[in-house]
């Protein structure tokens, strides 16, 4: 499930998701969709299952069948957003390209993002962020002329080093409360490495 879809959003947001036409195939969908789009108005914290059950036009009892409290609903929310991101950038082969697929799809739900990082929820945020960054280091190692003939244990080195830089920089982006360009700050790290910055010397 892409969360950002634009779709379900106005959908939602116009209650086409709401009463009979909410149905049992599509209600896990919405509570997903409605749980993001209440994460881009306001913090966790704020956040109830009345609300989400409101705003996707459900009872209480067809949220519990799907999930069983709101930290459960974040995790597979999380995970399913992750994987969503991973399938885009499978096909792509330039490493630019797959930066600027996982920007755009960050800054889609930032705000969303930023109030699960400074909740008590904000390890699986981490741990799929890390998926992420762990999934384009490899690609990015695995395929750069810079590496081609470094040996596979060091070539796992670099890409642990990739993989933790990258990571870095979204913290730093959350912490920094998304103001920095984050766009411009991962493009410095993959410049770097195209220098051959973590290569091992001969």
């Amino acid at each position: 499930m892409h969360i950002s879809e634009e779709n379900g959003i106005k959908q939602l947001q116009k209650g086409e998701l709401q009463g009979r036409k909410c149905m049992p195939t599509f209600t896990k969908k919405a509570i997903e969709i409605a749980l993001f789009k209440l994460l881009n108005e306001k913090p966790l914290s704020k956040i109830t299952v009345k609300d989400i059950v409101e705003e996707c036009g459900i009872n209480r009892n067809s949220f519990y069948y799907h999930f069983q409290d709101i930290p459960a609903l974040i995790e597979e929310s999380i995970i399913e957003e992750t994987n969503s991101i991973l399938e885009d950038i499978s096909g792509i082969t330039t490493m630019r390209e797959s930066v600027e697929k996982i920007i755009r799809r960050l800054y889609q739900n930032k705000t969303a993002l930023y109030h699960i990082w400074g909740s008590s929820n904000h390890e699986q945020l981490e741990i799929h962020l890390m998926r992420i960054c762990d999934n384009f280091a490899q690609k990015y190692v695995n395929g750069s002329e810079a590496y081609k003939n470094e040996s596979e244990e060091h070539k796992q080195i670099m890409q642990d080093l990739l993989q933790c830089e990258c990571f870095g920089q979204l913290v730093k982006w959350f912490n920094s409360g998304m103001t920095i360009d984050l766009m411009e700050h991962v493009d410095k790290v993959v410049q770097m490495a195209d220098k051959g910055l973590f290569r091992f010397d001969k």
